[in-house]
């Protein structure tokens, strides 16, 4: 997994609507003789003229845009060591089965619909409602164990952090396994107000389209993972839920620029929003112990079952590319790429601790010393996103 300098992304996506700012009121104060004998720059009309003064018609009204999105995230977060080889009663683990490194989530694909309308006859001033949808991502292992091994969970003592290892299987059990699903799912939507202030026609075939947003940005990132252990010969289950729901709102601020010539375009549009992150981690398990249910999983017991909570102060800058072909009035066609960082973020993986209580762990083996005395209270941990993608979709105005 490549590893990403988030900070510098968070400047360079947050500096760029400023940047856009600054420039549109450079060149809205230029007197028109700086700008270019031959460019005639005006305010959105009922028409727009060329500096041959020849009249163009009014443009349509409404659009709608759908789109394919295609993305993938760059962690860099990681699993602790969930799971272990030991041969017997040894303890010490032989080698590490599972954990102990980043999810590579697969790349996801989703929705996003766009639409808007201008307000005024002058079409200066619009409305646009965004949404977004990436469907869940699901991935799971299974493992059993080797003839003469058991699987084995891997802990730590709080007090020392040294190994601890827990049995968790019967030499050479064929009916013993341990399985891990982890899931991910997007959603979120913009309602952004337009004022559309630049319209350059410096010569025939070439236009510059200048424009402002602001509005209200919402944005949603749920991750699930669990974890499960069968032993069915002698009842012993284990089952571990941690599930992460994110909901960000925040004010939206950008800016829009659009190069046709001809028939052909590309458009950037950088925004940032700023506003606050709710973080909420929910965690429960269950066990069986010689056939006889009880309370709390594995990792999922002692002080960590139960809701948390988190509120942190978060910033969204996102920038999107496109390029594509103007084919008539009513259609357009193009294909783009998207980069989007979450400053403050609750991911799963994060939320899984193996510090335990030793007293808890029923059915189960574990070092003398190991935590008897309990667990550290519970923190929801933060961390940030970073993902990237490309999309195509057509545009119909009308």
């Amino acid at each position: 997994m490549k590893s990403y300098n988030t900070n510098r992304w968070l400047f360079v996506l947050g500096v760029l609507p400023v940047a856009f700012g600054f420039y549109s009121a450079r060149v809205l104060a230029a007197p028109a003789d700086d700008l270019s004998p031959t460019i005639a720059m005006e305010m959105k009309t009922n028409t727009f003229i060329r500096s041959d003064t020849t009249e163009l018609p009014r443009e349509p009204r409404y659009w709608i845009t759908p789109e394919y999105v295609h993305y993938w995230q760059n962690t860099t977060t990681r699993l602790p060591q969930l799971l272990s080889i030991a041969n017997g009663a040894d303890t010490a683990p032989l080698a590490n089965f599972y954990g102990n490194q980043g999810i590579t989530w697969d790349d996801g694909n989703g929705v996003k619909l766009t639409a808007g309308t201008w307000i005024d006859n002058e079409e200066r001033y619009g409305i646009e409602l965004c949404g977004l949808y990436i469907p869940d991502q699901h991935q799971s292992v299974a493992f059993n164990p080797l003839p003469g091994d058991v699987d084995a969970f891997f802990t730590d003592n709080h007090l020392g952090h040294a190994p601890f290892i827990s049995e968790n299987g019967f030499p050479g059990d064929p009916a013993s396994n341990t399985s891990f699903q982890y899931s991910t799912e997007q959603y979120g939507g913009e309602l952004n107000g337009l004022a559309h202030f630049v319209d350059w026609r410096p010569e025939a075939g070439l236009r510059i389209e200048e424009s402002a947003l602001l509005g209200f940005r919402y944005f949603g990132l749920k991750d699930n993972f669990s974890s499960a252990y069968n032993e069915p010969t002698f009842g012993f289950f284990y089952n571990d839920y941690f599930k992460t729901i994110n909901n960000f709102y925040g004010a939206n601020l950008g800016g829009h620029v659009r190069v046709e010539y001809q028939r052909f375009f590309t458009e950037i549009t950088p925004k940032i929003a700023l506003g606050v992150t709710d973080e909420e981690v929910d965690i429960s398990g269950s066990n069986t112990v010689a056939f006889v249910p009880g309370p709390n999983g594995f990792y999922a017991s002692g002080n960590k079952v139960g809701n948390h909570s988190l509120s942190n102060f978060a910033c969204l800058p996102e920038i999107t590319v496109k390029a594509g072909y103007d084919f008539n009035d009513t259609v357009e066609a193009f294909v783009g790429y998207d980069a989007l960082y979450l400053s403050a973020v609750a991911r799963v993986e994060n939320q899984i601790s193996t510090q335990l209580d030793g007293q808890q762990m029923a059915g189960f083996s574990y070092v003398p010393g190991g935590p008897a005395d309990g667990s550290p209270p519970f923190k929801v941990m933060t961390s940030s996103l970073f993902e990237q993608g490309v999309t195509t979709g057509i545009t119909l105005k009308f």
